[in-house]
């Protein structure tokens, strides 16, 4: 799944980088660049009226039949292969999906007790966007999903799933609504083998009241591994 992920961009690279316009009331709304980006926060979105516009959205979809803010973070990403008929997510499938930027998202390998996180990006330094789905509550407010699917077989050492990650060419063809449904899951499909790179980054990230740049530098295995063995050399 999904779970974390983080955009060094500002808000005006994100709506420059997507051709997207976007009102005054957005940047109220959002912080950017945002380092740790975690369910329950309010990221930014593209839609598409006419023209695509950059949306404010709290992460961790809320369909309008729902009566429990807790609820979103069960929500915070959809399965491709259900996503057109759980009820959850259907009615955002048919007609309400969006475009999720970020720089890249983190996964964590390795035992439970010495979990690894990982820094994924596109190889080629370009923008992430992820295939996503939007909705309306009247209660809480716009809320948004990430849509995974199955992995590639690069992504395959890191996680069982990844985010449906779009291309600048598939990113009109997700938002239209008038894109049929075959189309639709055609998209939904792993990133190509090369696309994506990873690198292993500090622990701070474990920790999402960590927001600061330096979540994005790559650290040492062997570094990472050090500093294991000290902490237990200082164990009672």
């Amino acid at each position: 799944m999904c779970a974390r992920y983080n955009i060094k961009t500002d808000l005006a690279g994100v709506a420059g980088r997507l051709t997207a316009s976007m009102t005054g009331t957005v940047a109220d709304h959002l912080r950017l660049p945002n380092y740790n980006v975690a369910p329950m926060q309010v990221v930014p979105a593209v839609t598409l009226d006419g023209t695509r516009r950059v949306r404010a959205f709290r992460w961790g979809l809320l369909p309008g039949w729902a009566n429990a803010a807790r609820m979103a973070s069960r929500m915070i990403n959809a399965r491709s292969e259900t996503v057109s008929r759980k009820p959850a997510f259907r009615r955002a499938f048919q007609s309400r999906r969006c475009l999720i930027p970020a720089t890249g998202f983190y996964e964590w390998t390795g035992s439970v007790s010495s979990k690894q996180p990982w820094l994924i990006q596109r190889a080629d330094g370009d923008l992430l966007v992820m295939a996503g789905l939007w909705e309306t509550n009247c209660e809480f407010g716009e809320t948004c999903t990430v849509v995974t699917c199955e992995p590639s077989g690069w992504m395959s050492q890191y996680h069982h799933r990844m985010p449906v990650v779009l291309d600048p060419d598939a990113w009109d063809l997700w938002l239209s609504c008038e894109t049929i449904t075959a189309d639709l899951h055609r998209l939904m499909a792993p990133a190509g083998e090369e696309v994506l790179t990873a690198y292993p980054v500090s622990r701070d990230v474990n920790n999402p009241r960590n927001n600061h740049s330096e979540l994005l530098h790559e650290v040492p295995l062997e570094v990472m591994r050090q500093g294991q063995l000290d902490r237990r050399s200082d164990e009672p």
